[in-house]
């Protein structure tokens, strides 16, 4: 898919843009949570959690506890407010403090899950880094190692303003419920006394380890978060698709001139003249292909064998479809329900089946599907020398009159030559006629094109 790549990413980014203000597509997914949260804190500053060379005991963590509130704006972006409350522990050689502080935040979030192309679906995770600003209240007390104050500040809180960044990891436990693992770290911008101690060598900051829940208002089965959408991967599966299907327009596996996804018959024989859905043409509808059908004009449902003839079970010369006495004995003469005439031809010669003979678009060729027709006339004739037949040809409306006119002639003529060199017949008892394009016979341009006898 390398000739999309740029597609892609292109629809992507626009996706992110105009997915922001689209209510329809935010429409299909929660985008309001709750949650709170607990953890551990670490403090690092002048005095830390961890320092190595203190002879005081613990105080190295504080715990924390948090709730929040969050709404997404589409799947890419969204803000959470926070409250919280916050105790950390510090210590040096001799001396350490402790602290209680109450904190307000407004962060941004950023879900790269979001933006993952090589899934289906939904995902049960989201990886949403987020960064932003809050205040702090706190209340540090310092002591010595042996756990007397040394300086407590009056009752006065120390007030901060931080820069707060870190990482959240959300699973789907259920349709409303996730499970939220966050890491944040926190740094005091203005001051560096939040453990009451200035060295101007060390930038106060904090960071914790939480574990906690979040509810999402409104999530159903079909409405689900929106932190868990993929939109990026069901555009590159759409992209995909496309690819595919212009693939498809491109290629032509049996070489027929019909694009595979519009070929609905991949396999047509090489040669073959087809449709607009790539099946070979068959213009009787008799399952046969026109290109290797020996009769293209059967009727509508009749039986036919494996060359496109229509069967004829007693060879009578009518098919079975139109043949009222399917069990005619051989030789005998036959009118056109398939009947056979008794006694000889006689009067009854005008009753005879008298077949059309049927050409191809603009010629004036005998194929062999007339055979039969031709024999069957043959037949008629040489069973009673008397009688006499006018040969009549007719062509379709395609052309000029004059040149549709002599084409009829030339058929006509063509049927003749075949009668008298074929099976005999004197040339005396034919009249060529040849009525051009009139006397059109439906709408149907393949039937036009024949030659009909009248016994005169």
């Amino acid at each position: 898919m390398r000739k999309f790549s740029l597609l892609l990413i292109a629809s992507g980014v626009l996706s992110l843009s105009t997915n922001a203000q689209d209510e329809s597509y935010t429409g299909k997914f929660s985008t309001w949570s709750a949650g709170a949260d607990v953890g551990l804190n670490y403090f690092s500053g002048d005095l830390r959690g961890f320092y190595e060379d203190s002879n005081v005991d613990g105080h190295n963590l504080g715990f924390g506890a948090s709730l929040y509130a969050s709404k997404w704006f589409n799947h890419l972006l969204g803000v959470t407010g926070s409250v919280g409350y916050n105790t950390y522990s510090g210590k040096n050689t001799n001396t350490y403090f402790t602290t209680n502080e109450i904190m307000a935040a407004m962060d941004l979030n950023v879900n790269i899950s979001s933006l993952i192309t090589k899934s289906t679906g939904e995902s049960k995770w989201a990886w949403i880094p987020y960064a932003g600003l809050g205040l702090t209240s706190g209340l540090p007390t310092n002591y010595d190692a042996n756990d007397n104050v040394i300086f407590d500040r009056d009752g006065r809180r120390h007030n901060e303003a931080v820069a707060r960044g870190g990482l959240l990891v959300k699973y789907r436990l259920n349709t409303a419920w996730d499970l939220d693992m966050r890491f944040l770290g926190q740094m005091y911008l203005f001051s560096e006394n939040s453990d009451n101690i200035t060295s101007g060598q060390s930038t106060d900051y904090t960071s914790s380890l939480r574990v906690g829940v979040t509810y999402n208002f409104g999530a159903t089965e079909e409405k689900a978060p929106i932190v868990y959408a993929r939109p990026l991967s069901e555009l590159s599966n759409e992209v995909a698709d496309l690819s595919d299907k212009v693939d498809g327009l491109t290629s032509d596996a049996d070489g027929d001139g019909v694009p595979d996804y519009l070929d609905a018959d991949d396999n047509t024989p090489e040669g073959y003249t087809v449709d607009g859905a790539g099946r070979a043409m068959d213009i009787d509808r008799d399952g046969i292909p026109d290109d290797i059908d020996q009769d293209p004009f059967t009727p509508r449902g009749a039986q036919v064998d494996a060359t496109g003839r229509e069967l004829d079970d007693d060879g009578d010369g009518v098919p079975n479809s139109r043949d009222e006495e399917p069990n005619t004995a051989e030789g005998k003469m036959v009118n056109f329900q398939g009947r056979e005439i008794k006694g000889g031809l006689g009067g009854d010669a005008a009753n005879a089946f008298l077949p059309d003979i049927f050409f191809n678009f603009n010629s004036a060729r005998l194929s062999s599907a007339n055979e039969q027709r031709l024999l069957t006339i043959a037949k008629i004739m040489m069973a009673d020398e008397s009688v006499e037949m006018e040969v009549i040809g007719r062509a379709d409306p395609v052309g000029s009159e004059k040149y549709n006119l002599n084409l009829s002639e030339r058929r006509a003529q063509a049927v003749v030559d075949a009668l008298v060199n074929n099976y005999g017949i004197s040339a005396d008892r034919f009249t060529v006629t040849g009525l051009g394009e009139g006397a059109q016979t439906g709408s149907n341009n393949n039937v036009n094109r024949r030659v009909e006898f009248r016994v005169k």
